[in-house]
């Protein structure tokens, strides 16, 4: 290949020619020494020459294999470590570093409670699905135990990566009258993340979803069970941070979904594919019951309730069922299906373009506007009904159908009927300007006193 590329040193950079092309000197910000890049590009070198065992390989240089391996999707990265040792460490250390910069942390609080509980007496429903997702974006990773040590050690090397949640969460956290009370809603939120409470010896905890990472198109478990974050993750509520060991977990989640990638392969080549759910939603259950039946092996006693309740389970790829069990014991299949639909919006979510989903939540702002005007109108109907004096029907279309309030959880069949009547209420916006108009003023008529023309000078 050459001399190796000269790369900048702390006494200051050499001439502009020769510099790292910019795919590479970019990792000498991000920790790499000018000893790491020259050793990553001799280690891939020595794997491609004359003696070496891998001669299929054609002779590519580092530089270029960098820049390849860059571009390959996170679900086929995997294979790409057994290249050469070179392109592991890289795969490894920068290239992991990188998927950890864009990477999104996100809590889950749970469904609405649907009975009287401390988390609706703070919350309306309408707030609490604008905060239910917890979403947190990467600020940095932790320095070593000194400072020293800290400015010797990669970036990739470093154990715990801190993520910041985002202002506009705390915005509506914020709101109304909360700000009294903050310190007691942080300890109602925290639960609901499981943070704070240990689970051990609960079967309820299994399969829960609290915690989730999102890198490009991939949505999964930060972890199964929930109660192995509990020395790996702290949330700070008041400092708006959440630090967790991030290594191991990110290398999971790329294992995941390669593993869900080569699932929905397999049963999409199948000759007579068949479904419970559907293709994508069948792999998903598949991959994380197995992950929990690989987490109860590693665990003491065995939690013999929770292998019976992924044996209840719904059978997948369209199999018959026969065992169901009774109502109050399908808690684990109740766990499942609610964590598997939020999984679902969340991957259909970032399977979107930018315009994409600018565009889903625009209609979901368009309707929520129809919903206010036609709430107007209902008011101002109700109130000229009341100036009439007789007993008049009601329409019942002054309210909308309910529809969830995430627009990424419409089905298509739901997106298309909003998406109507979008176009139908855009049409007819004006005429029912003047309907509200006619009745506003005609309300106010009502409410004059019958002499009220009686000293008019008026002939009529």
């Amino acid at each position: 290949m050459g001399s190796p590329p000269q790369v900048e040193t702390a006494e200051g950079p050499p001439g502009e020619s020769s510099k790292l092309p910019s795919y590479l000197s970019r990792h000498v910000h991000m920790g790499f020494s000018s000893e790491d890049v020259l050793a990553l590009i001799d280690s891939i070198d020595a794997s491609q020459s004359s003696h070496s065992s891998a001669r299929w390989l054609p002779h590519i240089p580092a530089e270029i294999l960098f820049r390849i391996v860059t571009f390959v999707p996170i679900d086929y990265i995997l294979p790409w470590r057994l290249v050469c040792r070179g392109v592991r460490d890289y795969i490894d250390g920068p290239l992991m570093f990188s998927y950890l910069t864009r990477l999104q942390v996100i809590g889950y609080l749970g469904a609405w409670p649907k009975h009287q509980s401390r988390t609706r007496s703070h919350f309306t429903h309408k707030e609490y699905d604008e905060i239910c997702f917890v979403r947190c974006n990467f600020q940095s990773v932790q320095a070593a135990e000194s400072e020293d040590t800290a400015m010797r050690i990669p970036m990739w090397n470093r154990p715990r990566a801190v993520f910041r949640i985002e202002e506009k969460w705390y915005k509506i956290l914020h709101s109304g009258d909360r700000k009294p009370k903050i310190d007691q809603v942080y300890d109602i939120l925290s639960e609901r993340l499981q943070t704070r409470v240990m689970f051990a010896g609960h079967d309820d905890a299994w399969g829960t979803l609290a915690w989730c990472l999102r890198l490009d198109s991939a949505v999964q478990d930060l972890e199964l069970p929930i109660v192995s974050l509990q020395d790996h993750l702290q949330v700070d509520f008041p400092n708006k941070t959440v630090t967790w060991n991030w290594k191991d977990h990110l290398f999971r989640l790329i294992q995941t979904e390669s593993t869900l990638r080569a699932l929905i392969e397999q049963h999409k080549s199948s000759e007579s594919p068949a479904f419970t759910f559907n293709l994508v939603e069948d792999c998903l259950r598949d991959v994380r019951r197995k992950r929990m039946l690989a987490s109860l092996s590693s665990r003491p006693g065995g939690f013999p309730r929770v292998r019976w309740g992924l044996r209840m389970m719904p059978t997948l790829y369209g199999r018959p069922r026969y065992d169901v069990p009774a109502e109050g014991f399908n808690r684990l299949e109740q766990v499942e299906n609610s964590a598997v639909s939020t999984l679902m919006i969340l991957r259909r979510e970032a399977g979107m373009t930018e315009k994409e989903a600018m565009q889903l939540r625009r209609l979901a702002i368009d309707r929520k506007k129809i919903d206010n005007e036609l709430a107007k109108i209902e008011r101002l109907y109700t109130n000229w009904i009341s100036g009439v004096g007789v007993e008049l029907v009601r329409p019942s279309y002054f309210r909308l159908p309910n529809v969830p309030s995430n627009p990424f959880a419409w089905d298509e069949k739901t997106l298309a009927t909003e998406v109507d009547r979008i176009k139908k209420w855009t049409s007819q916006e004006r005429n029912m300007s003047k309907v509200a108009l006619l009745l506003e003023a005609s309300a106010e008529v009502f409410k004059m006193p019958e002499d009220a023309f009686d000293d008019s000078i008026s002939d009529l």
